[in-house]
């Protein structure tokens, strides 16, 4: 896969998470009374307030001798094409193993924390030899409100850290990119915005699941368009899988972007329609990129409303507008065109129209996209 032999263009993926987090390569559980105190820290402890005493000088050293021996190798091999990410997605639930919440995390415990590996993934990753290693972190309910008509869960990221926030000051520093939970893109996304201007290098994904498909492309395939309208550069599918199809589905299928050849005599993966519709709506983000480049960004936003609506259509969020996507699958082909008529600099298509929306699908699949 990191040679990109396993793929048609021979191209290997742009990103690659590595399996580095709190307890790997050296896990806390080397030490006895660390782990002792690691599994005790709710009972006051006080571990959660101060990382370092689960931070040994053999465990820094460990973190440090790996990550050389991966540069190394993947040097030695060539596979210098990929971005490496280091993530930590631990929660501080119950039988996590871990003292914080790291996975959408909403403290300065937290925050702390994260920044302390993004600043040791930085050091122990820093080499000459061509091998980019960056710090990525699920940010998730950002710049949610106090209250509960925007966001159920209400966090503190831009509080001041004295007051349990800091997230600014901990986090804009270190963290080399961000994925932003999608729905929450929307929860304030003039402040999400802001992040993106404090830093310009910085890259910045949205992540969401998957919906049902019950209609023809709307809800997979405005995405891309909506990712244009946050300036965000990218999309994680989260929580999605894999799975033989031949037993029956448990679930409506929204989980699942691949099934198993294997129902169908091969040995490997059969895409699924819903990653068919991402991968048309990605060609949409590449007209987009090179209509753009032509011209300007103001020139392609009149386009792109005609796809994307926003309307409060959510009782959970009453006080922001939401993607109301068209559901008219020939508008995004009328779209292309517009776009290509653009790239061109001459009319492709005289006399084409958007038709706007038209009857259904039911309002349940118009839900999906702000249920993220």
């Amino acid at each position: 896969m990191l040679d990109g032999t396993i793929f048609d263009d021979g191209e290997p993926p742009p990103y690659f998470y590595l399996p580095f987090n709190l307890h790997w390569p050296w896990g806390y559980s080397h030490d006895e009374k660390l782990a002792d105190h690691r599994l005790n820290w709710r009972k006051g402890s006080g571990l959660a307030r101060d990382h370092t005493k689960l931070i040994t000088q053999e465990y820094l050293d460990e973190w440090q001798a790996v990550a050389g021996q991966i540069v190394s190798h993947f040097a030695e091999k060539g596979w210098n094409k990929t971005t490496y990410q280091v993530y930590l997605n631990h929660s501080n639930q119950e039988n996590s193993n871990s003292p914080w919440r790291l996975d959408e995390p909403y403290d300065r415990w937290g925050f702390r924390v994260l920044a302390y590996y993004a600043n040791l993934t930085h050091k122990v990753f820093k080499n000459d030899l061509g091998i980019k290693t960056i710090y990525r972190l699920d940010i998730g309910h950002f710049y949610c409100r106090s209250d509960t008509t925007r966001c159920y869960k209400a966090k503190r990221y831009d509080l001041p850290l004295g007051q349990n926030g800091g997230g600014p000051e901990l986090l804009e520093p270190a963290v080399d990119h961000w994925y932003i939970g999608f729905t929450h893109s929307f929860g304030n996304r003039k402040k999400v915005e802001e992040v993106g201007r404090r830093d310009p290098n910085k890259v910045m994904f949205v992540y969401g699941g998957g919906q049902q498909v019950l209609d023809g492309t709307p809800m997979h395939r405005s995405l891309h368009w909506y990712l244009y309208d946050l300036k965000e550069q990218g999309f994680c599918a989260w929580n999605q899988g894999c799975r033989d199809p031949e037993p029956p589905l448990r679930k409506s299928g929204g989980d699942h972007i691949w099934y198993s050849g294997k129902k169908f005599g091969f040995i490997g993966p059969v895409p699924s329609i819903r990653m068919k519709l991402w991968r048309r709506g990605s060609y949409d983000a590449d007209y987009i990129d090179l209509a753009t480049k032509k011209t300007a960004r103001g020139k392609v936003m009149p386009i792109l409303r005609k796809l994307c609506e926003f309307r409060k259509t959510h009782p959970k969020y009453k006080v922001i507008d939401l993607p109301y996507p068209n559901n008219n699958p020939a508008d995004y082909e009328v779209a292309r065109l517009k776009l290509a008529s653009i790239i061109l600099g001459r009319e492709v298509s005289p006399g084409t129209r958007f038709a706007g929306r038209i009857d259904g699908p039911p309002q349940i699949s118009i839900d999906q996209i702000t249920n993220y």
